[in-house]
């Protein structure tokens, strides 16, 4: 198997373990019997534990770029962007739910203050973009200025989040929800309260 390859089934492993028995069980001996290969094996790709949760970062760092790129380069609307990059993230999770890890960052990387500093400047990353596209949708008049750009963000995030967290826990529990349609429906139902 190629370096790249071997790296990205080493990353997607660490966060299924993460995500399906929790963070006590991500060891670079659980990763490697997942896999099926040695431990000196995962060295030869990443230094430490701690080097797989830094790839951990740039890889959802890496999705939510492709995710805004894919919804500016397909919707015209600046409104339909705003709802879509939201719709695309939940249907990725539905397809992929170890993923969702990163939503609460706060659990995985506790402890590590560089870690941390790497989520928290993604999320402001993620924030920068939304503040963007909400500022202009709101001096073009499709959304109120009676709240702020701030404001309408951190109510999207943040319901979509906690849509996020019941999700997971109901999987966990055996239901097969889809959390991209409770997405389209929480988020197309805030943005129609929000318009102006």
């Amino acid at each position: 198997m190629e370096t790249q390859e071997r790296k990205k089934e080493i990353i997607k492993t660490a966060f299924k373990l993460i995500y399906e028995q929790g963070t006590a069980v991500f060891t670079i001996k659980n990763i490697s019997k997942s896999i099926g290969i040695s431990e000196p094996a995962i060295y030869r790709h990443f230094d430490s534990k701690h080097d797989i949760l830094c790839a951990i970062i740039d890889e959802v760092c890496s999705l939510w770029e492709k995710n805004w790129d894919f919804v500016m380069q397909t919707y015209e609307s600046e409104l339909e962007r705003l709802i879509q990059f939201y719709i695309y993230r939940a249907k990725e999770f539905d397809s992929f739910p170890w993923y969702s890890i990163i939503m609460f960052p706060e659990i995985i990387f506790a402890g590590s203050a560089e870690l941390m500093g790497k989520v928290l400047q993604m999320m402001e990353n993620n924030k920068n973009r939304h503040l963007s596209l909400i500022h202009s949708l709101q001096e073009r008049g499709v959304l109120t200025s009676d709240v702020t750009a701030v404001h309408i963000f951190t109510m999207l995030t943040g319901g979509f989040r906690l849509l996020v967290s019941r999700w997971s826990l109901q999987r966990s529990l055996g239901s097969t929800a889809i959390l991209q349609a409770e997405t389209r429906d929480f988020i197309t139902s805030t943005v129609r309260l929000l318009s102006a």
